[in-house]
């Protein structure tokens, strides 16, 4: 287990940086929409607007 671990720890800290990014997008779009804005545009609440909907 110690030798896979050494041999690809490289790729593990990458696919940890990764998860941890997505993580963190999903939690701010989350936020952002409970907030009430906008989870996919800068339209800033007005929604009913955006071409995106």
């Amino acid at each position: 287990m110690q030798e896979f671990i050494t041999e690809n720890i490289g790729t593990i800290i990458a696919g940890g940086v990764v998860i941890a990014l997505l993580a963190w997008a999903v939690v701010y779009l989350l936020r952002k929409k409970k907030r009430g804005g906008c989870a996919g545009c800068d339209c800033n609440g007005a929604c009913e607007g955006c071409k995106r909907d």
